[in-house]
């Protein structure tokens, strides 16, 4: 039989700072999603969002970037899922 595997879903809120036009994460497991929020006015904010390794359960980032510096501070949701 194969070992059992325990898997966990996590969830991170990062900030990237009004004076940023990008930021990089690192995240453990594999990442099911990125949502990009303004801290102020809670609305969903439009970024490019780049995934490195992203089939790896370790070592995996995830690039944020904008076109120009926000005028407030973004929140950048990541949930990911791993293995323990």
């Amino acid at each position: 039989t194969y070992p059992r595997k325990n898997y966990f879903l996590k969830s991170t809120v990062n900030t990237f700072a009004n004076s940023q036009t990008t930021a990089t994460y690192a995240i453990t497991g594999y990442v099911l999603s990125v949502l990009v929020v303004d801290s102020v006015t809670k609305e969903q904010v439009l970024t490019d969002v780049t995934f490195d390794n992203i089939t790896a359960l370790v070592n995996n980032s995830v690039t944020i970037t904008v076109a120009s510096a926000p005028t407030n501070a973004l929140l950048v949701i990541i949930t990911s899922i791993a293995v323990s």
